[in-house]
């Protein structure tokens, strides 16, 4: 992957040792570089076919991203909030600049 691809992002992450599921949390947060994802703002959805919640990265996003960048996920159901360690997502580079 390199900056200015479109990346699809699949959430899939365990609770528990028990894969997330549709409808298993209120809100889920996906933070990578200055970016945030919310499941209320509908940015992150679920994918029948994939059996799991996904994240699609616009060029526009992946231009604006580092070449290593940090991402964390958190989860929240009524007042209880969990979130991951912290990841990094290393891109490749470009010779292009614009998007397409």
């Amino acid at each position: 992957m390199n900056k200015g691809d479109t990346i699809t992002i699949f959430l899939n992450y365990t609770v528990d040792g028990v894969p997330i599921a549709e409808d298993d949390f209120d809100e889920i947060e996906f933070s990578i570089g200055s970016k945030r994802y919310t499941l209320t703002d509908e940015d992150i959805v679920w994918d029948e076919s994939a059996g799991a919640y996904k994240i699609a990265l616009s060029q526009a996003d992946t231009f604006a991203l580092g070449y290593d960048s940090r991402y964390q996920i958190r989860l929240k159901k009524d007042d209880t909030v969990v979130s991951s360690g912290i990841s990094v997502l290393s891109l490749g580079p470009t010779i292009s600049k614009e998007t397409i």
